[in-house]
């Protein structure tokens, strides 16, 4: 029984020792980009950290940041303890965001077109939400020195939950989202419950489309539940021990052992808790409301219009197509030829298919 009691000590004592050193590993990325000039700007709730040339994307950080702190940490039911840290780098080639949660902090790569969007909503506003709920979510289930629950979290929760409540917080449910889970309700591509708690995997349309199945199911929580389940959700979470005692004891020794075993959270428990039902019933439910919702909408569907064929296949993205008054060329920006939202103007002859580039490098 001792044995048994230092072999399951020593296993805790590595794991946190494996936390304490990733945790230094992390913080030694910062110093790699000594050609970098650091400053911060403080607002009430947040400190966000840029280098040169990008104070005015800072402030805009900082401002949305604010704007949208109450909203967020309203539906969640929790006020992180300190300012959360916001980094503001443009260093790279890639764009978007982050949230680390060891340690716990945003990462924003700025933008060249900061106003870009697929819905109405400012592209700043819509990374700044959906990162800052990330970093909410986590903070709520634990936010202390050693971080062994949000680690937890973040392998057991389901990235519909994840993800769709950062969706919910960060866009509008717009048009594309409505069009895209209309139609895939009719091809019956809705996924299963397994694919929708591990979308983040796939590749191309599959994890778009399965960050906005998770907005639509996050926002069925919402409307039928109530908008203050999800922060009693967050808190049965926070609230679920992490380790038990359990006793053994030995008929031959007659020595009656304790010792911890460790307790993965469980999502089905804490549904259960608030919600009383389980995440496959919950699904299930969710995704016969959505079969309903678009059940008989073919009259949507226009019978005189017929699918074309696309007028081009180069470029990940050719966009703000203008015809000429004579109908017979299309002007329209495209990244073609390039891995990066890079964008040239183009002219193409609709009768030949033949396009040739007007301007480099415009500002769609």
């Amino acid at each position: 029984m001792k044995k048994d009691f230092i072999r399951k000590g020593g296993v805790i004592a590595l794991f946190f020792l494996f936390i304490f050193l990733a945790t230094v590993n992390s913080f030694s990325f910062a110093f790699n980009h000594p050609e970098l000039h650091w400053k911060v700007i403080q607002s009430p709730h947040f400190l966000i950290y840029y280098h040169q040339q990008e104070e005015t994307f800072a402030q805009q950080v900082a401002r949305v940041a604010e704007e949208i702190y109450p909203s967020v940490t309203s539906d969640l039911g929790y006020q992180p303890r300190e300012k959360t840290h916001i980094i503001v780098e443009n260093y790279s080639d890639n764009t978007g965001g982050y949230t680390s949660i060891l340690p716990a902090k945003i990462v924003i790569r700025a933008r060249w077109h900061p106003e870009g969007t697929s819905g109405n909503l400012s592209w700043v506003r819509q990374v700044v939400a959906h990162e800052f709920t990330h970093l909410v979510t986590f903070a709520a289930i634990e936010e202390s020195l050693f971080p062994l629950r949000r680690l937890m979290a973040n392998l057991t929760l389901p990235m519909w939950f994840i993800e769709g409540l950062a969706q919910y917080q960060a866009e509008e449910w717009h048009s594309l989202k409505e069009m895209v889970l209309r139609d895939e309700v009719e091809r019956e591509e809705i996924m299963s419950e397994g694919s929708l708690g591990a979308f983040y995997f796939f590749e191309g349309w599959g994890r778009t489309s399965g960050y906005y199945q998770s907005d639509s199911f996050v926002r069925y929580i919402f409307d039928h539940y109530g908008k203050d389940k999800i922060a009693k959700i967050l808190a049965h979470l926070r609230r679920q021990p992490l380790f038990q005692f359990s006793t053994e004891f030995a008929l031959a020794s007659d020595e009656l052992s304790f010792y911890p075993t460790s307790h993965f959270l469980s999502f089905n428990q804490t549904l259960e808790e608030i919600l009383a039902k389980d995440s496959f019933l919950l699904y299930s439910e969710w995704r016969e409301w959505i079969r309903e919702r678009y059940k008989g909408r073919e009259d949507f569907y226009d019978d005189s219009l017929k699918e074309g064929e696309p007028l081009t296949y180069q470029g990940r993205r050719n966009q703000h197509p203008v015809f000429s008054p004579s109908g017979d060329m299309l002007a329209f920006a495209s990244n073609r030829g390039y891995d990066y939202a890079i964008f040239d103007l183009y002219l193409m002859d609709i009768n030949s298919k033949e396009v040739k580039r007007l301007k480099r490098g415009i500002n769609p």
